[in-house]
């Protein structure tokens, strides 16, 4: 049997995205967690107020091997990965 796990990345609008889903496939999640509830206070000091409510991990198995994943991006990821790049001499 052949197994189906995708990871799909939403930007900022994960919490709908995986409703949809659930209505769709008819499961429960396995897991829903927004990134306020996952976070030391020391790192949930450092997220936007928008980003705090956002989803950090959503799983929804399908079927008896599958599973649907998903997360937000958060605003600052892609400007994480850019300075990383940038500081090692990486032109973008």
């Amino acid at each position: 049997m052949v197994k189906l796990n995708p990871y799909l990345k939403f930007n900022g609008n994960a919490d709908a995205a995986s409703l949809f889903y659930k209505s769709v496939f008819l499961g429960q999640f396995a897991e829903l967690r927004c990134f306020a509830d996952a976070m030391s206070p020391h790192d949930f000091a450092s997220l936007s107020d928008a980003d705090k409510s956002k989803i950090m991990h959503s799983s929804l198995p399908i079927g008896r091997n599958n599973v649907v994943m998903g997360n937000d991006i958060l605003g600052f990821s892609g400007w994480l990965i850019i300075k990383r790049q940038q500081s090692k001499g990486v032109r973008l």
